[in-house]
Order: structure tokens, then C-alpha cells, then sequence
């Protein structure tokens, strides 16, 4: 066997110091449906519903967690601002309210147009007034229709207005007054000189004020004190532009530094959310949090939420990790991760320069053309800094240009650049040293030549150098990665055993125990390790077979015991079972030697995965299909749990515990009893490859590029989201709130979009639905949230709808009535109609046939007569005949041959009816006629 010695001096550090390792927060990033040159966003917050609202320079957004809808505004939307139950939007016009219709659908609606135009900056409610802060002005607005009572102007101009303690109070310049009496009283309290005021929020207790040199105070009502020091260390390289209080922290806005969340009581930064531990973008300019305690930021990237509560961190940001993750173990409270470059351990910070050398930003600038020697005056400051002679080491130039900066950073101040103006200033003041300091370079090259090259005309216009991070950035960077030296390829697996950490690479086997490194085995490919603690033996699977390495020596001796394709191994008191290809393969294992027993086939003609283990007083392999059970007495292997639908994959653990992720997104384990009582987290996880779980209280996983640890003990998620009708469309047309829900016959198409608030894992809600009045059962569960109806018949309708949380399970119903008119020819009132119409039409036909002469006319007008009548009945047969019998022209046209069938008799029928009146009225006429006569002749005789 060849063993590899090597002295791992790393390692000392991580045997004597034993660690807590909390990791980051969970961070989940989205993009924004609009050009990437608009990603300029102004601010966020959550509405009434929990949707996300996100106002950027054009235009106003809404975001459920799926879905992204437009809002219509009136010009560039600034500032959310919520008083009492109220939402307001401060626009570049002025003020808006934001207000909900029957449907929750948002609505912006103007109340104020600001006057001269004048920007808004604030609003506040204090007593019966609303006072405006627009323009360095502060405008008293009327509670009821916003028409200005009073201005109050200043030459220093106002910065800021807030309450505190049923008080108003305003920053006059840097002096602090309050309103008492319809007067702005002098409290004798001033911010800090020479600083452009950023932004407040405040508590029940405390109001806190951030400037742009990074001073955070906080007022009590009667003092102005420094917050924190630590926090004002952070805030002044990184310039803050927002903050936003979360029950009992404070999450705020930098342009540098991301965001930065702070406990209130311990005045501690808690978490830093920046672009070292995942997020896409330093330039934070927008921060608000929801109901599901997440922490919503925006940035140049677009928007990303991270969650608070949740029982998930992240391991993968922390610098010095390379590659991809592979494999994770918990050794000695000291994290070990595998990827695809190598073996590496974290450990905590103890220098942060030594960092800082390690830590650079990439930072992209831009070359101008090289200039003639005679052009060079800008440039000849720095000759007596840089000696053109000898190269100059990278590391002092980063240090030349970060002083010089500092020095040209208090010049600015002093000309009245502060915040954004201050940091494009010093941007290009950066730029221009470092365009110097290369142009420099340039020239001491040419003038060393003999022969200086012509310039290149395909000359690079810009370069990727790497710029040295502040201190104050990294000191948010608790801890580290550092590699195992000489296992510098690809680790499959790690293994915990009492003697070190096994890790299983592409190019052999090795032992990490404290400051030494063994080599165990040269072997490749290795598709399954197994330690077993008992016999302190490690056995090796693969498509070479399977062989043993003795660990309870010091020399590690191999043993090859079988030569056929194993991809796992299960063992179970003296038995041990593998499983290759298409056969299973059952040993009597006794003092480290192998003896076959049995031997079973088990058909996978698709070569699909399968992995064995005991269960039950059996091994049992499982597939993607199913389980099966390798019944040694029956000599078979027997199908046990057939799968209604496959599995979408398994993974067996470091403990041998198979995890089981089924297509409902529910997460099971088998042969195990261990409590876990959060699986519900897994499914918010990606693709999870590597399983690890030293305890039932927590579990590290390796989900696609991620190192994730989960809180395994911890209770369900509790926060139950809510589910809505968001909008309705009739024949593609939004309903409004002051439309009843009746669609008419000829347009009674019907869309209905539906909402759930679960930022946690949107992808898993699904919705049912059952109309009553129509449909006779419950629809199928599906994930896409609309329901379209393109045709409805008459009727009155209910559509009941439950919608189902994929995260915890937990189903809401909710209802919508809505009816469809009958159209004009199945009213009432048509109705009416028809029976005086052919009422009419009979009484003509009737007196035709008693007064006409002409036959043909009678004949006709009778005919016409039965056949309006035969068509009225067969209207009313099919339309109450609807919903009785299928949608088929096959019925009307019966009902027509039936009724031409009956035009005959009928018509024959009627004739008679009419000779029976006709020969009726004919003898009274006859009668009365031969009375006349009768009575005439009587009358003469007479």
C-alpha cells in the first residue's frame, strides 16, 4: 500500500480552537421584468396582502412571489410611507394613495399635486394634520381633502419631520426644533457639521438619524447620542441611503456594503447581507421586510429576499471555498467541505489584513489612449512617489491610491460634495490614478525600448485589475475556509471515523487525522464507502469490486475481496449485501473475510440507481419504481411497495438513512428512526446530492452549488399564507370594483388570476376549484394559478376555489359568485311577446277563415300560423332540454323531424277545428237569418 505522509500545519489552528459555526442567512434573488438599464430602484414595501411593491423611475410593480403585475402611476414613484392602516406613494407630482378594490386589485389614486414643483421627501400624521416635507419646506395638509393650511419656510432649509411621544419635531439645517404652539422652538440640539442628512426611523422609544459620513445617532427626546461605534465603523466607508426598522433590529441601506442588520437592545451588528456572503450587488438602495420574516433588498441586480427565522444558514459564501460542493461533515465542531477542487475546513478570522490581502474586489476600468510625453503634465505628481526604474509591488499602489483618496475625500467634503455626489467624485478622482499609474508604467516600458512598438489601433479599452476590500467591509467575515493541503482534486464522499476524517477523491482514498495526512488507497472511481465502526473496517465499492482497508492498524492494510461492479453496501450483524448491476449479492461477513451465500437477480434494464439496506429483518432494495425485498428463504427478490408515481430521486446519508424525495415534493426516510421533525424545509431546497446528519438535531446538505446546515428539531412553519382572487377578466377585460359580476350571453368568457403570498416556496402552491351549479366535482390540484372559463351557459354560479400551501400542506378556500344572463330571446319579457304575437296571428287566421273568401290566403296564413307555433314549442324543448341531455345538434334536429312529422295531423287537425267553428258559425248566422225572415214575415203579415 503507498501512504502519503504531509504535515498539516493549518490543522493546528482548528484542533486548538473548537468554534461555534452559525453561517448566513438564506438568500433567494429575483429578477425584475424590465430593462436591465432601469434597475434603479427608488424604494420597496409590503402592502395589505403581503405583495411586494417596488417603485423604480418609470414605473410601479407588484409581486406575489410568482407573478408580476404593473401598476399605473402618475410619474416616477420615490417614497412608500404607511400611516395608521393607510399606504401612501410620494411621486415626483406629488402625493398618492394606494387603495385596494373588491377584487385586491392595487390602485394609485393623486391627492395632492405638489406646489412649484417641489419634491416630496416625507409625510407625517401628527394630531388632525398631515405635514409635508417637500423642497427644504414643510406643507400642513387638511386630514380630509390635503389642501395646504400652512407653509413653513427656512433659509437653511428643512431636512427632516418626525413625532416622538405625541411631539413634532423638525431639522432646521442641523438644528433640531419642535412645534409647539403653532412655533418652531430651538431645543439647543444640533447634528453633526459639514453632513447632508440620509434618512430616520424610529421605535416607541428611539429615533434614529444616519448621515452621509456614516454617523448613526440615536434621540431619546433629549439627547443625541452615538448608537454604536461598531455600527458607525461599518457605515462610513459604505455610505448608507435607507433604514427600516424590523420589530426589534434595524436593516439598513448601503451603497457599498449591502445591508447591514443591528439588535436595537444589544446595539450589535447581527448580519451583513452583501456580495461576500451571496448577494449580487454592494449597491443596496431599498430595504422593507414581509409577514414571513424576510428581509426584502434592493439592488443593481435586481431584488433578493433573505429569510430570518427560517431554521436554514448557508456555508458556501464564506471566502477561500473553490469549486463546487461535493460532500459535507461536522468533525470536531469544525466544518469539512469536498468539492470538486479539493478538501477544505473553516475556521475562524483571527487577522483581518491577512484577509484583506486575500479578499480583492475584481473592479473593471477604463484605458484612455496614451499620450505624447509633451501631454504628461497631469501625471508628473506622481513621479516623486512611484520610481520609474524598478517595479512597483501591486500592494503598495492599492495602498497609494486608498490614501489619496482619503486625503481628496476630506478636500470634497470641504467643497460641499457629500453622499452620492462625494462617492462619483471619488469614483472618478479613482479612476484617474489608476489610468496615471498605468500610463506611467507605459512610458518607462517605451523608454527602456530601443525600439518602441508601433501602437496597437485594437487597443483593449478596458481592464479587470483587483482592487484591495476596507477592513470595515471584511470585519463582517467571521470566518473562513482554508484547504487540506495535497488533496487538491474532485471529493465524492467523507467519512467521520475515530481516527479522522475519510476522504474519498478521484485519485484515492486519504486520512486526515490532526496534523497528518494518509494516503490510504490509490484506488478510483469509487462509487461507495463504508465504515464499520465495529470491525474498524472500511470497505470500498466500485466498478473494480470490492475491497477492505484494515483501520485498526497503523499500517491500513487492503484486502480485495470481490471482483464483480458494486455500487452499494449495506451490513447487518454478520451479513453483508451488495448490490451491482443487475444482481444482489448476499456475504457472510465474519473476522473481515467474506463468504458468499446468495446471489439474486433483480431486472433494471434502464440501469437505474439502486441502493440497499436493512429493514425490518430483511434487506431490501429500492429503486425508483419501488421497493423490493431480498427474501433469502425464497431464494427471490419480491416486489414490496410498488410507487404510484417514481421517485424523483433518493440519497442515502453518512448514517446510511435513505431520503426519499417523492413528485408531491414531500420528503420520506426509511430504515431509520431518528425525529426529524422538519422535512417540510427540504422541499425549498434544490437538488439535494449529499446528505449529512451527525445528530437528529441538525443537518448539513449539499444542494447543487449550496452548503446548507437545517435546524432539524425545530417546530412546523406556523405563518399559514393567504390566498385571493387577485384580478378577474371579462372577454379579456379587467372588472373594476363598481362592476356587479354578470356577463352577458354573447360575452360571457371569464378569467379569473389567483394569488398566495408564500415567498417561502411559490413554486409548490397549487389550487382546486368546484362551480356550483355546473360542474359536479372537484377539479384536479394544479399549480397554475388562473382558472379560464371561455364559454359559460345561463345560470347562476358559485365558484368555490382552495388553494394549498406546497411548504406546510395547509389548505384556504374562498368563493366568487358571478352570473350569467340569459340572452333577450329567454327573458320574460319575450316571452310576453311571442304568446300576444301568435295570439295574434291566430285570432287573423280565425277571422280569415270566417270572413275570407279566398281559400289560398286562409290556407296560408294558417299554415304560417302552425309553424311559428311548432318552431316556439321547440325553442322552449331545447332550452329546457340544456344541461338534461349533451351538447349536440343531433337533439335539436330530432326535435325538428318530430315536430314536421306532427305538421300534418296537426294541420289536418286544425282544419277541422276551423270547419267545426266555420260550420258553427255558419248555422247561428244561418239561424238568425231565418229568424229575421221570420220575423219579417210576421211583420208584414201583420
Amino acid at each position: 500500500m503507498k501512504r502519503l505522509i504531509v504535515i498539516l500545519i493549518p490543522l493546528l489552528f482548528v484542533i486548538s480552537q473548537g468554534v461555534a459555526q452559525d453561517g448566513h442567512l438564506s438568500l433567494k434573488h429575483f429578477s425584475v421584468p424590465i430593462p436591465k438599464q432601469d434597475y434603479v430602484f427608488n424604494d420597496l414595501t409590503i402592502d395589505g396582502r403581503g405583495r411586494l411593491l417596488l417603485a423604480h423611475r418609470r414605473e410601479l410593480l407588484q409581486f406575489d412571489g410568482r407573478n408580476w403585475e404593473k401598476l399605473s402611476v402618475n410619474s416616477s414613484p420615490l417614497r412608500f410611507i404607511k400611516l395608521d392602516s393607510t399606504l401612501f406613494l410620494l411621486t415626483r407630482e406629488g402625493i398618492s394613495k394606494i387603495e385596494e378594490n373588491k377584487y385586491y386589485q392595487n390602485n394609485v389614486r393623486p391627492v395632492f399635486r405638489n406646489p412649484e414643483f417641489l419634491i416630496g421627501a416625507d409625510l407625517i400624521k401628527h394630531k388632525s394634520t398631515y405635514y409635508y416635507l417637500a423642497g427644504s419646506r414643510i406643507l400642513a395638509l387638511s386630514l380630509q381633502n390635503f389642501k395646504v393650511d400652512t407653509v413653513f419656510k427656512s433659509e437653511l432649509g428643512y431636512n427632516d419631520i418626525f413625532t416622538y411621544q405625541d411631539k413634532l419635531y423638525a431639522f432646521n439645517g442641523n438644528f433640531l426644533l419642535e412645534y409647539y404652539e403653532g412655533a418652531w422652538l430651538d431645543l439647543n440640539l444640533y447634528a453633526p457639521d459639514d453632513t447632508d442628512f440620509i434618512f430616520s426611523c424610529q421605535t416607541d422609544s428611539l429615533v434614529f438619524f444616519a448621515y452621509d459620513n456614516g454617523d448613526f445617532f440615536a434621540f431619546d427626546g433629549k439627547n443625541f447620542n452615538v448608537f454604536s461605534e461598531e455600527l458607525n465603523e461599518y457605515l462610513r466607508d459604505n455610505y448608507p441611503v435607507s433604514g427600516k426598522i424590523l420589530g426589534d433590529k434595524i436593516v439598513i441601506a448601503t451603497l457599498n456594503g449591502g445591508a447591514v442588520l443591528v439588535d436595537i437592545a444589544s446595539k450589535k451588528i447581527l448580519n451583513t447581507i452583501q456580495y461576500y456572503n451571496g448577494l449580487p450587488s454592494d449597491e443596496v438602495t431599498a430595504v422593507t421586510s414581509d409577514d414571513q420574516q424576510g428581509i426584502w433588498l434592493a439592488h443593481g441586480a435586481g431584488i433578493s429576499r433573505a429569510s430570518l427565522e427560517i431554521p436554514i444558514k448557508e456555508f458556501h459564501h464564506y471566502p477561500g471555498l473553490r469549486g463546487i460542493p461535493e460532500a459535507v461533515l461536522m468533525h470536531n465542531d469544525t466544518l469539512y467541505v469536498g468539492t470538486n477542487e479539493g478538501l477544505y475546513f473553516l475556521t475562524q478570522v483571527k487577522d483581518y489584513e491577512t484577509l484583506k490581502k486575500v479578499m480583492k474586489e475584481k473592479v473593471r476600468v477604463e484605458l484612455e489612449p496614451e499620450r505624447k510625453p509633451e501631454d504628461e503634465n497631469e501625471s508628473k505628481f506622481l513621479d516623486n512617489i512611484f520610481n520609474l526604474s524598478k517595479e512597483q509591488d501591486g500592494q503598495d499602489q492599492e495602498q497609494f491610491i486608498e490614501e489619496t483618496l482619503d486625503k481628496y475625500k476630506k478636500i470634497y467634503r470641504k467643497q460641499g460634495f457629500h453622499f452620492g455626489k462625494l462617492k462619483d467624485k471619488l469614483a472618478e478622482k479613482e479612476s484617474a490614478l489608476r489610468d496615471s499609474i498605468a500610463n506611467i508604467k507605459a512610458m518607462d516600458e517605451m523608454m527602456k525600448s530601443e525600439k518602441p512598438a508601433a501602437p496597437d489601433k485594437k487597443q483593449v479599452r478596458f481592464k479587470t485589475i483587483n482592487k484591495v476590500v476596507n477592513v470595515s467591509k471584511l470585519k463582517s467575515i467571521k470566518y473562513q475556509f482554508l484547504p487540506v493541503e495535497n488533496i487538491e482534486r474532485k471529493v465524492t464522499e467523507l467519512i467521520e471515523t475515530p481516527k479522522g476524517v475519510i476522504a474519498v477523491t478521484t485519485v484515492g482514498v486519504f486520512l486526515i487525522n490532526g496534523i497528518i495526512i494518509t494516503k490510504l488507497s490509490d484506488r478510483r472511481f469509487i462509487e461507495r464507502a463504508f465504515y464499520q465502526k465495529n470491525e474498524k473496517t472500511l470497505w470500498l465499492a466500485g466498478e473494480f469490486g470490492l475491497f477492505s482497508v484494515d483501520m485498526s492498524t497503523s499500517n491500513f492494510t487492503t484486502q480485495n475481496h470481490f471482483s464483480n461492479a458494486v455500487y452499494d453496501i449495506a451490513i447487518h450483524d454478520q451479513q453483508m449485501a451488495l448490490v451491482g448491476d443487475n444482481e444482489v449479492f448476499v456475504f457472510k461477513l465474519l473476522n473481515k473475510q467474506l463468504k458468499s451465500l446468495q446471489s439474486f437477480y433483480i431486472e433494471n434494464d434502464f440501469s437505474d440507481k439502486m441502493m440497499i439496506f436493512y429493514e425490518k429483518g430483511f434487506f431490501k432494495v429500492l429503486k425508483l419504481d419501488g421497493v423490493y425485498i431480498v427474501d433469502q428463504d425464497k431464494d427471490e427478490v419480491i416486489l414490496e411497495d410498488k410507487f404510484t408515481e417514481s421517485l424523483r430521486y433518493f440519497v442515502k446519508d453518512t448514517r446510511q438513512t435513505l431520503w426519499l424525495d417523492t413528485p408531491q415534493d414531500e420528503w420520506k426516510i426509511k430504515n431509520s428512526q431518528s425525529p426529524f421533525l422538519n422535512l417540510q424545509w427540504l422541499k425549498v431546497l434544490p437538488y439535494i446530492k449529499y446528505i449529512h446528519a451527525p445528530s437528529d438535531s441538525i443537518i448539513y446538505l449539499v444542494a447543487e452549488n449550496r452548503v446548507i446546515a437545517l435546524q432539524a428539531n425545530t417546530k412546523k412553519w406556523q405563518t399559514l399564507p393567504e390566498s385571493f382572487i387577485n384580478s378577474v377578466y371579462k372577454q379579456n377585460e379587467e372588472l373594476s370594483e363598481y362592476q356587479e359580476l354578470k356577463l352577458e350571453y354573447s360575452n360571457n368568457s371569464l378569467k379569473i388570476n389567483l394569488s398566495t403570498i408564500d415567498y417561502l416556496f411559490p413554486e409548490g402552491v397549487s389550487y382546486q376549484y368546484f362551480v356550483k351549479g355546473l360542474t359536479e366535482e372537484w377539479s384536479d390540484w394544479s399549480k397554475a394559478g388562473e382558472i379560464d372559463f371561455p364559454y359559460l351557459p345561463v345560470g347562476e354560479y358559485v365558484l368555490q376555489i382552495k388553494a394549498r400551501s406546497g411548504f406546510s400542506g395547509e389548505i384556504t378556500d374562498f368563493d366568487l359568485s358571478f352570473e350569467v344572463l340569459p340572452p333577450y330571446w329567454k327573458t320574460w319579457w319575450f316571452y310576453v311577446l311571442e304568446i300576444a304575437f301568435f295570439s295574434t296571428i291566430i285570432l287573423i287566421s280565425l277571422k280569415l277563415n270566417r270572413t275570407s273568401r279566398n281559400s289560398y290566403l286562409t290556407n296560408t296564413v294558417t299554415f304560417l300560423t302552425l309553424i311559428l307555433i311548432l318552431e316556439f314549442i321547440a325553442t322552449i324543448l331545447e332550452n329546457n332540454l340544456q344541461g338534461y341531455v349533451e351538447d349536440s345538434p343531433v337533439y335539436a334536429f330530432i326535435i325538428n323531424v318530430i315536430l314536421a312529422l306532427t305538421i300534418s295531423p296537426l294541420g289536418k287537425l286544425m282544419n277541422k277545428l276551423l270547419l267545426i267553428i266555420n260550420t258553427r258559425h255558419i248555422k247561428r248566422v244561418t239561424h238568425k237569418m231565418r229568424a229575421e225572415q221570420l220575423q219579417n214575415q210576421n211583420n208584414e203579415q201583420n
